[in-house]
């Protein structure tokens, strides 16, 4: 989809959704389509703000609001980070429709940051790069900002509530499902409990893989005889239902059972993630953060959590 076009087909959405929030509306600016579309709003007064409507079934509001808890915990450390503007209702995000298809997206809005992607200033003064004065100015500044985002993470006790996902350097482990002021608990992909839409990487077949209680297996439910999956196939997250975003490793199929006389084959597969032995895990956030501008705080507070707990 175009640009313009996107403008065009979500323009009463973006009414919408700046209609819930408590400024006066003078422009709105497509900047960004991806999977969230991003607008630069200015107000009666030129104050500049950005609106971004959020791709839905990727992330669930609860996460997304998390995503907010965490941002102001960084400004009350004294880190500079972009600031979320509630609805007029109090609320962190308005959720709104799309007329002509009933598509909900849910919308945030903060206050804009100037600011430049490192990658493309590098890109753009290639000529300054052979100053190394200049380098290591550059790249102090970004790690010392990643590093007082580390310094905040590991110290930071999450609220009760607080949502995001947890993946080691391979595959996904699970998430987390309580908080408490030193620890948290994560509930593993192979809890008895715990199950997971995914998809097999070679072909886009979709299924849901079940934890069995034990650490080194997981079944793929009611896969008919006939479907395409071989022992050795990749299963990815498919991102239905929201609750993890789609393309993370899952698991390979190390056995398949097909009975003619059955509906459905017995898959079993292996957790790529070391369940048993990792000793550091990844915390996912809203991707929205990893798209900002590194300048303007909110993408190296992604970035740096990435950092501070990635094996």
């Amino acid at each position: 989809m175009t640009d313009q076009a996107a403008d065009a087909r979500y323009a009463p959405a973006v009414a919408d959704a700046l209609a819930a929030f408590p400024i006066a509306v003078r422009a709105a600016e497509l900047v960004h389509v991806s999977e969230n579309l991003t607008w630069r709003v200015t107000d009666d007064v030129g104050r500049r703000y950005v609106l971004r409507l959020h791709r839905p079934g990727y992330h669930t509001l609860e996460e997304l609001v998390s995503e907010r808890v965490w941002i102001r915990s960084l400004d009350a450390a004294g880190i500079a980070v972009p600031q979320g503007i509630r609805t007029r209702t109090g609320e962190e995000y308005a959720t709104v429709t799309l007329p002509e298809t009933g598509e909900r997206r849910h919308a945030g809005l903060a206050h804009w940051t100037e600011g430049e992607v490192l990658e493309r200033v590098l890109a753009e003064r290639a000529g300054s790069l052979a100053d190394p004065a200049l380098i290591g100015r550059w790249f102090g500044q970004l790690g010392a900002l990643i590093a007082a985002m580390h310094n905040q993470a590991s110290g930071w006790p999450a609220p009760p509530g607080f949502e995001r996902h947890a993946l080691d350097a391979d595959g996904l482990m699970g998430q987390i499902v309580e908080v408490s002021a030193g620890t948290s608990r994560a509930l593993l992909i192979t809890d008895a409990t715990h199950s997971i839409p995914v998809q097999v990487n070679r072909n886009g077949v979709r299924a849901i893989a079940e934890g069995t209680g034990s650490l080194g297996e997981l079944e793929v439910r009611h896969v008919s005889a006939n479907t395409d999956i071989e022992t050795g196939d990749l299963l990815v997250t498919s991102g239905l239902g929201g609750r993890f975003p789609g393309g993370y490793p899952v698991a390979v199929v190390t056995a398949i059972e097909r009975d003619p006389g059955r509906m459905f084959a017995r898959v079993v597969a292996r957790p790529n993630a070391a369940l048993d032995r990792s000793r550091h895990v990844l915390l996912v956030f809203a991707p929205e953060s990893t798209k900002a501008a590194a300048a303007t705080g909110e993408a190296a507070a992604a970035d740096s959590t990435a950092t501070a707990v990635d094996p």
